[in-house]
């Protein structure tokens, strides 16, 4: 049986920060950063549940026993994946951008391995727990030098195109889709790539568990 070895700065992290959060944090390196607090259409929302809804209910349809919208101690995952009732992965799906940091911290906290399915590539990538930590761990250490450096002049860097303050280095366009529905037929698009992709990965999950209770 595998044995979690705790980290505890990673584990004093996530006790005060929802890990949706993690990923907006090491944008702001730029003492003038400025996020965009604007509310986006509630169509993105509904996308990304139409979303979670068939991917859940095509796993069900193969006998692959999963279910949505799991509240954990700090966070809430898309899709979580059971082997006779016991929890053996976790799916987030990705309508929009990919926040990897929150990815690795689900993978984290609950020792299972992550899947991430972004819907508006067709890509699926799964983040093991030990790869989650060794992530995690590079992000507080990112934590402690953006605090050593965060002062003084604006410095560009990739987050600017998330940033709406007013500066030569900002391009205006946040990332944002102004056409919700474009972003809709994204999704639709590649569900069904996506979906052959994951059961793959949680078939041949399940199957390395068998083999080590066999061990």
């Amino acid at each position: 049986m595998e044995v979690r070895v705790r980290h505890v700065e990673i584990d004093r992290l996530l006790k005060v920060c929802n890990p949706s959060r993690l990923d907006n944090l090491v944008r702001k390196i730029c003492p003038k950063y400025k996020r965009d607090n604007s509310k986006p259409s509630q169509i993105y929302e509904e996308i990304h549940n139409l979303a979670v809804s068939i991917i859940l209910a095509r796993l069900r349809k193969v006998g692959i026993e999963a279910e949505a919208e799991i509240t954990l101690k700090n966070g809430v995952v898309d899709i979580r994946i059971k082997r006779e009732n016991v929890p053996v992965a976790i799916v987030e799906v990705k309508t929009g951008k990919v926040k990897l940091i929150q990815s690795a911290a689900y993978a984290y906290m609950t020792g299972k391995p992550v899947f991430v399915a972004e819907m508006r590539t067709g890509n699926v990538t799964k983040i093991a727990p030990d790869i989650a930590r060794y992530l995690l761990e590079r992000y507080l250490g990112l934590l402690r030098d953006i605090k050593e450096v965060k002062e003084g002049s604006i410095i560009p860097n990739s987050a600017c195109r998330f940033c709406v303050a007013d500066c030569k280095y900002n391009n205006g366009k946040n990332l944002r889709n102004l056409d919700p529905v474009r972003n809709l037929f994204d999704v639709l698009n590649n569900i069904d790539k996506v979906i052959e992709k994951l059961v793959e990965g949680i078939r041949a999950e399940m199957k390395g568990l068998k083999k080590e209770n066999l061990n």
